[in-house]
């Protein structure tokens, strides 16, 4: 009689654990920061990127290079037809957006000129609390940028991430 009680107590105690341990996964599945962007209209980078291209019939390339660890990233297309990237790192708050268009005509030419590689020139500049590259690849107009107050990046820094764009 004691040697079933015991059994079916190690098997309570086996079950109720199996049951703690499946409330507390389905908890942390929901990442605050996930809800909030997908509350914003945001969804995953792939599958956007992959509509975005069957859309517009157009191959997008993403940067191979990044200038902090990536822990979230999420896209959109907004009401102009702009393709919207955000990659952060939620530890740290630092953003970098990468914003596509067909449009190249809204490519501005103020601001330092440089030149990427395959001869791709680029326009690096500040406005007001964001820097920002632009340049034209693969018929889309590219623009990276990031806050200037969240993150600590150079010119060369934005020059690297946009040549590891393949």
């Amino acid at each position: 009689m004691v040697k079933k009680l015991i059994i079916l107590l190690i098997i309570s105690m086996f079950l109720n654990n199996i049951n703690l341990s499946s409330t507390f996964a389905d908890n942390s599945e929901k990442d605050p920061v996930d809800e909030q962007y997908y509350k914003l209209g945001y969804g995953k980078l792939e599958d956007v990127v992959n509509k975005f291209e069957k859309d517009n019939k157009v191959t997008v390339s993403l940067p191979m290079e990044y200038p902090f660890d990536i822990t979230h990233s999420f896209a959109k297309v907004d009401n102009e037809g702009k393709l919207q990237l955000y990659y952060l790192n939620s530890r740290n708050k630092q953003v970098l957006k990468i914003f596509l268009t067909l449009n190249r005509n809204l490519l501005e030419v103020d601001g330092e000129e440089v030149v990427l590689k395959g001869n791709i020139n680029a326009v690096i500049k500040d406005v007001g609390k964001v820097k920002k590259i632009d340049f034209i690849k693969n018929n889309l107009l590219y623009s990276i940028s990031y806050y200037k107050d969240n993150i600590n990046l150079t010119d060369q820094d934005l020059v690297n991430i946009s040549n590891s764009i393949k």
